[in-house]
């Protein structure tokens, strides 16, 4: 059974050119937007390795972001003018639908904040504290009498004190 027998509205929806056409503009429009989103995307995971929990929640926003945008993209321009002619009803609910998408865009600006707040406190992988004699404190009234740690020079700099550092 062709699709021309089932309803004219759905051939008259189905003629994909002007479609195909619009949808290029609207993309075309938006492909500034979208190129930021991929490249913030790619910076964010070639970072993954030096702040795990600020990449992971900026990953979810950038892509929540980059989702909404092709997801708006494809209801606006071919989206619609389909679902309208299978299901007359839904362009009654085309204004809720979109709002709906500008609820995912705000879900993305929430995961951008949390990376923020994630950004706040530092994270060191454990290589970075391989050496835990220096992170010790010098026992109470040692004075500046401390050894040098093992395999340093007692000809090196040291910086000095704070306590012994005066303010005239």
């Amino acid at each position: 059974m062709p699709i021309a027998a089932i309803s004219p509205k759905i051939v008259e929806a189905m003629n994909l050119d002007p479609l195909f056409t619009l949808f290029l503009e609207i993309a075309g429009v938006n492909v500034p937007t979208m190129v930021m989103l991929v490249i913030a995307m790619v910076i964010t995971y070639s970072n993954r390795f030096r702040h795990p929990d600020v990449a992971r929640w900026a990953m979810f926003g950038f892509a929540t972001h980059f989702g909404t945008a092709c997801l708006r993209i494809l209801l606006v321009t071919i989206g619609f003018p389909i679902l309208g002619a299978w299901f007359p009803w839904i362009l009654s609910y085309r204004l809720e639908i979109l709002f709906g998408t500008s609820c995912l865009q705000a879900v993305g600006y929430i995961f951008l904040l949390i990376a923020l707040n994630a950004a706040r406190s530092p994270y060191h992988p454990s290589q970075f504290y391989d050496d835990f004699e220096e992170d010790k404190p010098p026992p109470a009234g040692s004075g500046d009498d401390r050894k040098p740690p093992p395999g340093s020079s007692d000809d090196a700099p040291r910086p000095p004190r704070s306590d012994s550092i005066r303010i005239p």
